[in-house]
């Protein structure tokens, strides 16, 4: 009723929410209700009185809805009215989706974990894809290689040539070859670098980065040239 009163309750309703009739009969409609929901539901109602219509309560939000136990469940609730010699009358019809609720969320897990199987799919795809490709580019590299070293250019034509090969096959933007007298650094075949900054180049054994590895004949990974040791 207006004052927020349960007056009539059907058996759905006991086994829905665990409580006997004489439990609930004149006692507040927000007894159905988690605490925390009370207080806003009771502004709620006295709207809904103000302007009766049959509607769907909430729509958009999650309902919920408590067991005499205090335990929570999910809950959509269609509301009507009704006008008798006591006043208008309020009629909420209450629907456990508790179970929807539960396939609507295994659906989503199931969904999410299609898209990540197919996300991880393309990536090992695309993975072995470049491994082919990287495969198929050594492949031709040692094809080329072979045609070079059988070929009748001339030593330095040769090594200019490998180095080419070798910073293809790497991948990397720059390759260069050198060569030590033990004190001196010289630079024999190039890729990548303009010919202006090899006519400027020179380098001291345990000097800079090329030094340090012609020294130590070993190799040396750098992230940084920019930052690498001198």
């Amino acid at each position: 009723n207006q004052a927020g009163q349960i007056i009539v309750v059907n058996n759905a309703m006991e086994r829905l929410f665990e409580y006997e009739r004489d439990d609930v009969l004149g006692r507040p409609l927000e007894l159905l209700l988690p605490e925390r929901l009370q207080h806003i539901h009771a502004a709620h109602r006295a709207g809904y009185y103000a302007e009766p219509r049959i509607r769907s309560m909430g729509v958009g939000l999650e309902l919920v809805g408590r067991k005499k136990g205090g335990n929570e469940f999910p809950v959509e609730i269609g509301l009507s009215y009704v006008n008798t010699p006591d006043g208008m009358q309020a009629i909420a019809f209450v629907t456990d989706i508790s179970a929807r609720r539960h396939a609507e969320e295994t659906q989503q897990r199931l969904r999410n974990e299609l898209e990540q199987y197919a996300a991880d799919l393309e990536h090992r795809v695309q993975e072995r894809t470049q491994e082919i490709e990287r495969r198929r580019t050594v492949a031709e590299g040692l094809r080329d290689i072979l045609t070079l070293l059988n070929s009748n250019q001339s030593i330095q034509e040769t090594l200019q040539m490998m180095v080419h090969l070798a910073a293809r096959l790497l991948e990397a933007p720059a390759a260069l070859l050198v060569e030590s007298d033990k004190q001196q650094l010289r630079m024999v075949a190039h890729s990548g670098i303009q010919e202006e900054s090899v006519a400027q180049w020179q380098g001291e054994v345990g000097v800079g980065v090329m030094g340090h590895t012609i020294q130590r004949a070993l190799p040396i990974a750098i992230g940084d040239l920019q930052h690498s040791p001198t």
